[in-house]
């Protein structure tokens, strides 16, 4: 297949994937209409099966395909953001990508000392400093996901610390942040899954029921050295969230 938007020395399954979701985004492959089919698709960008299988996949997981099987591969109709919990996304791509317009507005941050928990997950010394900040990313304006953010002092710098502290919109992304303006490669994130009660919640969700359950999912992330550079608590309170895994099971030989 021709090199595709994200250059020749990408693999040719990110490639593919690429090219299948710009297709979706445009329109080319409307909503709710069939896919074109693994040998189709084979055929149509001269790559093998398994190339293919990858990149629907990887479709399946953001939730823009759903395979009905016996049925056929079919277009989302994306009146849901499917967050494949297997991939750490920008929230914004995560709801643009599901067909709803994106924004994000960041609320309080401060710098606060860590406490037990927080010096635990960071690998921090009890009492040190981390930039704390809220976030609530929207789509179509209405929000979806509650976030607060824990970076430590070392991550920053005095200087980025402070002015963070005074202006965290420059947070935002926050992938691109830490790579810029700290220097910090996400390698990878180590996430839990748990349920809470929204009054348990750090965050307030304006609105709810107090005692109503609602998603969270805590994250770390870490750095090539693996050492954890961030920590992330997000809420998932609105019901068009959807957090995707894809499973297979394992052959026993």
């Amino acid at each position: 297949m021709a090199s595709g938007p994200l250059g020749s020395t990408d693999p040719l399954k990110t490639r593919l994937h690429r090219e299948l979701k710009d297709r979706i985004a445009s329109g080319h492959y409307a909503p709710g209409i069939q896919f074109p089919s693994e040998a189709e698709l084979v055929e149509q960008f001269g790559v093998s099966r398994s190339t293919v299988r990858s990149a629907l996949s990887a479709l399946e997981a953001e939730g823009l395909i759903v395979r009905r099987w016996g049925v056929g591969t079919f277009v989302s109709d994306r009146q849901y953001i499917a967050h494949p919990i297997t991939e750490a996304l920008d929230f914004r791509d995560l709801i643009a990508s599901s067909g709803f317009t994106p924004a994000v507005t960041v609320g309080r941050a401060a710098v606060i000392a860590a406490e037990a928990d927080d010096a635990a997950a960071l690998g921090v010394p009890q009492g040190s400093s981390l930039l704390w900040a809220e976030k609530v990313f929207m789509a179509d304006e209405r929000p979806v996901i509650y976030v607060v953010n824990r970076i430590p002092a070392w991550v920053l710098g005095d200087q980025v610390l402070d002015e963070a502290a005074a202006n965290p919109q420059i947070t935002e992304p926050i992938y691109r942040f830490l790579d810029d303006r700290c220097r910090q490669k996400i390698d990878h994130h180590v996430a839990t899954l748990r349920a809470l009660l929204v009054k348990e919640c750090e965050i307030t969700l304006p609105g709810m029921d107090p005692a109503a359950p609602v998603l969270t999912m805590h994250s770390v992330a870490y750095n090539q050295a693996g050492r954890a550079v961030f920590e992330s608590r997000s809420i998932y309170p609105d019901q068009r969230v959807q957090l995707r895994l894809i499973r297979r099971p394992v052959s026993k030989r």
